[in-house]
């Protein structure tokens, strides 16, 4: 699997000191639109959107509604983001299985409501 990632100046910056090469966008906040050109024209598969600060929460709004539009699964938690980040490296691993979730809860029967 290769992935191709986009970030805000201030995501690139942590992301490069991590040895981990991206693409740098402008803030939709400061009238760059690129993100959501990119997002509009099917560049983009998935978003991890986890704002902070004043700036990154003016970005949240069109983002997340330029997911919803566009049908792009959209992440809003670091904790979420892990998760994702792990089940991608299971896939990848070839280490998972598939489970109901009666399974990981231990219950045993369907319980109807309504």
């Amino acid at each position: 699997m290769r992935f191709d990632i986009i970030a805000t100046d201030g995501t690139a910056k942590v992301l490069n000191s991590n040895n981990i090469s991206c693409q740098v966008v402008g803030k939709i906040g400061e009238g760059r639109t690129e993100l959501l050109d990119l997002i509009k024209n099917g560049r983009i598969g998935l978003i991890i959107n986890t704002p902070s600060g004043a700036r990154g929460q003016s970005d949240m709004k069109p983002i997340r509604s330029a997911a919803v539009m566009h049908g792009i699964p959209c992440i809003t938690t670091i904790q979420g983001a892990q998760a994702a980040v792990n089940g991608i490296e299971s896939i990848i691993k070839g280490d998972f299985e598939v489970k109901s979730i009666q399974e990981y809860t231990g219950e045993k029967e369907c319980v109807r409501i309504g």
